[in-house]
């Protein structure tokens, strides 16, 4: 129901505004879309997520929820009105802290917190989380922001820029895309409307498995005026299919005449924002004949059950398996062997951010502006499914509001092109939270079996594991889970006898892709709660039993490569000793008392191959310094958030051997930065830092050459002169005096970097990864045993990350996965058509992070950029099994579905006869 429109006058900022609008407009829709006040995000028009708080006559809100009508007269200040165009020391603390990653939720941090000094300037931990527990953020971890916010009263006469000094690499400067993330100018997917734009709205189908057949659509437009364009499957021109891995492309962008999943889209409606905001999406014309579907795994490869791909037989997409040695005669001879079995969810990302972009064309250039993971995918996908050479679609990402995996996969950008294109008109595309988790992809859910046996002094004799992983309707991911699985799924332990099966199976559910970890952090929930059983059964220490186990320089592991150097799970693992040593003694203290509330302490390791599993994995980078005197460095590695903005760059200063500060970044866009690959797999630091690295190196030989200087030359840039020098010898070049080439540049370079791997052959055997990151996590709660309660205390977590380019986002990366981590084991269950709102599905709020202790491990290898590893995936993926063996630590019950919810650890409990 529309309403007319009514003249609203408020302030905001300090300003007098007038509006003409519904009386029902939402609050947050009034100041993005017609005061252009884009600070103020949106992630679920619910009041569930809180990244729309504003103050109104000092109070926060959710923006969302507060008609236009409520605020007549009344003051409303957003994150643009924090400081008046400056800092405040709030905004400046955040900096400082690391507390703003991917951005999307800091708005409404920064203005609950605001509130918060503004009646009390030294504020508690605890008042912090009660001030800020009504906003959700996905990516820190909530830590720093607690941080910041307690010492927002330190940063006052900090200059705005903070500006960095001396070495980059190893020091922590702010974040160089961080300003805009505080200040409300950041540009993220659903903040930039072009000119003229329609808006666009997908039809999806509500069913599982269905036909389905459209009706008059010439009828519909002229009954709705404001309509410019329905669009099918029929509409598209190219090869209506697109796939992250070429050979299993199979979603189609629009579906043609069946549906495979609830969420799949078959239409798009375009036409002028009102018209489409108003629009009964349940009035489309179309007839829906409902098929037999499947959500399981198992059923789905039961004998005779329908296939959801034809092709594909047994409704088995694909199966990954690596073979060492005789697992089977190594079980049988071994002194003790454990087995069991675990089960995971479906696992939303969760990002604040919903799917958004916009597109238009620029001559016949089909220009897309929208959040994503990799801008190469994007204009590759994209121009298949369009018909169009990939010259002709340019890929402009704006700011992605976290990703973790699910948008690396297309979503509005063929959807968002073909409008464009068809209407020649720019075109603007903003899913709803429940479209958003409706249609996207999710952690796979896994059945997982493992044995694992060792021999009397407990060392590992042998494994076998087998895994299937709900891939759901389409590939997405699924070939890079079922492969990556075997690799990790021994864990970072020397075992000498394996077998691993991976298989990724078809159902009519959500399609499962690519979350933090593709399937690993699963498959070691399955092992290293194994591996504590294993310790139990031989009366070993639990990390004494995993030191004894550990991987180090010269082992070779489950494919048979050999690791030469950089092996870093004993550090990380000796480092944890002494909290290990004091946690048990606290716990023994704690479970001296006759209570009913148990304490329990929980260890679980990681290692994780950083890039692509034995495949190309380039990253091509350049740096050039311009005839003004500008250094500038053209990196598209997409930063969602992780900051590989920063850490990218401080390589390359240091590799050129000129300040951080001096570096100019042009960030992802496939007109004017080289591919760098894909945000994912945790590579990166390690393969765009090592392309930066090698492209800084180059320029700066390039520069000594020209200079004659050997490579002990120091460079020091003032204006457009560029000074080389060497002991006594001075050598100024005059950059606008030297001749330039097509990007404007006196001197430059381009370089590349694909880490050197092996194919895996028939039984799994070869060298999968260049660069492994390796972690291990301790954790110590408590559990109810009458309510089946957890209560985290604290959680410490050593990880080796070769060199800490940047130590604060190191420990931002630590905190924001165990989050994560803490989610997956506890809390979050996605259940299609249930939980498809930030309200019903449960992720953890600032009150449900403990505290979090952070040791940075540096074990260089030397592949890496400095001795760099990987890092993004490795800090998740100990969380939830070391959560599971605190909890049979205190309880003596292992939950083997998880997340852990009260009733399955109570019932867990109740079934062993457990309750104390």
């Amino acid at each position: 129901m529309s309403f007319a429109g009514r003249d609203i006058a408020f302030d905001v900022n300090g300003s007098r505004a007038a509006v003409t609008v519904s009386p029902v407009a939402r609050l947050s829709a009034v100041l993005r879309d017609e005061l252009g006040l884009t600070g103020t995000k949106v992630g679920c028009d619910a009041g569930d997520c809180g990244a729309c708080t504003v103050l109104i006559d000092g109070e926060p809100v959710c923006a969302c929820l507060v008609p236009a009508a409520q605020i007549e007269g009344s003051s409303v200040t957003t994150v643009e009105g924090l400081a008046n165009g400056h800092l405040s020391s709030l905004q400046k603390s955040f900096l400082a802290h690391g507390a703003a990653q991917c951005g999307i939720c800091t708005p409404g941090l920064l203005v609950s917190a605001a509130a918060l000094l503004e009646r009390t300037a030294h504020p508690t931990e605890s008042e912090v989380a009660d001030a800020l527990g009504g906003v959700l953020c996905r990516c820190t971890g909530y830590r720093k922001i607690v941080e910041a916010v307690m010492a927002a009263s330190r940063f006052h006469n900090l200059p705005d820029d903070m500006p960095a000094s001396g070495h980059a690499v190893g020091a922590s400067p702010i974040r160089l895309d961080g300003i805009p993330k505080v200040n409300g100018t950041e540009r993220f997917g659903a903040d930039e409307t072009p000119d003229g734009a329609l808006s666009v709205v997908a039809i999806r189908s509500p069913h599982w498995h269905a036909s389905f057949v459209i009706g008059d659509l010439d009828a519909y437009v002229a009954a709705h005026p404001g309509i410019a364009a329905v669009l099918t499957a029929k509409d598209v021109p190219g090869r209506n299919r697109f796939g992250v891995i070429a050979a299993f492309a199979d979603q189609p962008a629009l579906a043609d005449g069946f549906v495979r999943f609830r969420g799949e889209a078959v239409a798009l409606v375009a036409g002028e924002r009102a018209a489409i905001e108003n629009l009964d999406l349940a009035a489309f014309p179309i007839e829906w004949t409902v098929l037999p579907h499947v959500l399981d795994q198992a059923e789905a490869r039961r004998d005779g059950a329908e296939l959801i791909h034809a092709a594909r037989p047994g409704n088995i997409l694909t199966q990954g398996m690596v073979e060492r040695g005789d697992p089977e005669a190594a079980l049988a001879r071994a002194a003790v062997t454990v087995s069991g079995d675990i089960e995971t969810s479906f696992v939303e990302h969760a990002y604040i951010e919903p799917e958004a972009g916009s597109a238009w064309m620029d001559g016949d250039i089909l220009v897309i502006r929208a959040c994503t993971q990799s801008a190469g995918i994007d204009r590759d996908e994209t121009a298949v499914v369009l018909g169009l050479p990939p010259e002709r679609v340019r890929i402009i990402p704006t700011a992605t509001g976290g990703g973790f995996g699910s948008k690396l996969d297309v979503s509005v950008q063929p959807l968002l092109g073909l409008v464009a294109l068809k209407t020649g008109k720019p075109a603007r595309m903003v899913y709803s939270r429940q479209e958003s988790m409706m249609s996207t992809t999710k952690r796979h859910p896994a059945k997982m079996r493992a044995t694992i046996g060792a021999d009397a002094s407990g060392r590992i004799a042998g494994m076998v594991f087998e895994g299937d992983f709900d891939t759901g309707a389409y590939a997405s991911w699924g070939p890079t889970v079922a492969n990556r699985v075997p690799v990790h799924a021994s864990g970072p332990y020397l075992t000498p006898n394996y077998r691993a099966v991976g298989r990724a199976v078809h159902t009519n559910g959500p399609i499962a892709g690519a979350f933090r970890g593709f399937g690993v952090p699963q498959a070691t929930i399955m092992q290293e709660t194994l591996y504590d059983e294993l310790a139990l059964k031989l009366g070993i220490d639990r990390l004494e039993f995993r030191l004894r186990n550990a991987l180090r320089d010269g082992d070779r592991t489950v494919t048979g490569q050999e690791l030469a150097s950089g092996v870093g799970i004993t550090a990380c693992l000796e480092a944890l000793k002494s909290h290990w040593d004091r946690a048990l003694e606290d716990a023994r203290a704690a479970n001296a008392k006759d209570s009913h509330i148990r304490r329990g302490v929980g260890i679980a390791s990681c290692w994780y191959g950083c890039g692509n599993t034995s495949l190309p994995n380039p990253s091509t980078i350049r740096i050039g310094i311009s005839a003004e005197g500008d250094v500038v460095l053209h990196q598209g590695a997409i930063d969602i958030g992780q900051g590989s903005n920063t850490v990218i760059a401080q390589i390359a200063a240091d590799a050129l051997g000129l300040p951080l500060a001096r570096l100019r970044l042009v960030g992802a866009d496939t007109a004017l930065t080289p591919d760098a690959g894909k945000t994912s797999a945790s590579r990166q630091t390690f393969v765009s830092g090592k392309a930066a690295q090698k492209a800084a190196a180059a320029l700066r030989e390039a520069i000594l050459r020209f200079a004659n200087v050997s490579a002990a030359g120091r460079f020091h840039l003032n204006g457009a002169v560029l000074t080389v020098s060497e002991g006594e010898a001075v050598r100024r070049i005059d950059l606008a005096a030297q001749p330039t080439d097509a990007r404007g540049y006196a001197f430059s370079a381009e370089e590349s970097y694909d880490p050197p791997t092996l194919p895996l052959d028939a039984k799994g055997q070869g060298s999968p990864y260049a660069v492994y990151g390796y972690g291990a996590q301790l954790v110590e709660l408590e559990v109810d045993t009458k309510l089946g309660t957890v209560r985290l205390i604290k959680i410490t977590a050593a990880h080796d990350v070769g060199r800490a380019v940047n130590p604060l986002l190191v420990e931002g990366q630590v905190e924001g996965g165990i989050a994560q981590g803490i989610g997956l084991a506890l809390l979050e269950e996605y259940v299609p058509g249930r939980t498809e709102n930030l309200h019903d599905y449960l992720i953890p709020t600032i009150g449900d992070v403990p505290p979090i202790e952070t040791i940075i491990v540096e074990v260089p290898d030397p592949e890496g950029p400095f001795g760099a590893k990987g890092l993004g995936e490795h800090v998740l993926i100990p969380t939830a099994p070391a959560i599971l063996n605190a909890i049979r630590d205190a309880a003596g019950v292992l939950v083997t579905k998880v997340p852990a919810t009260p009733s399955r650890v109570l019932a867990a409990i109740k079934a062993q006869g457990a309750l104390r």
